[in-house]
């Protein structure tokens, strides 16, 4: 059973690790262009991200897929923690953040030992380079969680500017 488990989560990620492995390359110095993103208040293909405290990887990391997918807005408004970070894999050209939003990252946990090292794994293959780099600086995913503030994140995301609720 647990290979054809693998072989399904493999198919599940692998359009969104084709999206992703480009901006990956990125280095941590990189920052992108601060031009404001402007929201229109009536647009549907927006995703407001705000007091989400995560959940299940495999749930998460299907949702981002989605949003890639379908070119959906990301709005960062508030707390992304644990696996809602997963959605910093979406392009800065499909993202943006509000002063105030913040990120806490941690390993995955909640599962079997295998499950938690892989969804730790692919959380951190997943994440831009300056995400990676970042984590890195501060000692790697443990069971401590790491606060990313906006003072970070706002050198490496757009921001926004308009309708952000």
């Amino acid at each position: 059973m647990r290979p054809l488990f693998q072989i399904c989560i493999a198919a599940l990620f692998a359009a969104s690790s084709l999206a992703v492995s480009a901006q990956a390359n990125s280095e941590f110095s990189e920052t992108v262009e601060n031009a404001p993103i402007v929201l229109a208040s009536n647009r549907p293909d927006v995703r407001f991200i705000a007091n989400d405290r995560g959940g299940s990887v495999v749930a998460y990391a299907q949702d981002v897929a989605n949003v890639q997918r379908s070119n959906t807005q990301v709005v960062f408004n508030g707390l992304c923690a644990s696996a809602c970070t997963l959605f910093l894999a979406v392009s800065p050209q499909q993202t943006c953040i509000v002063p105030g939003a913040s990120f806490v990252f941690h390993r995955a946990y909640g599962s079997t030992a295998d499950m938690n090292r892989w969804g730790t794994d692919f959380m951190l293959r997943h994440y831009p380079a300056w995400v990676r780099t970042w984590i890195g600086r501060q000692g790697g995913l443990t069971d401590r969680p790491l606060r990313m503030d906006y003072s970070v994140a706002s050198r490496h995301l757009p921001t926004c500017r308009g309708q952000t609720t």
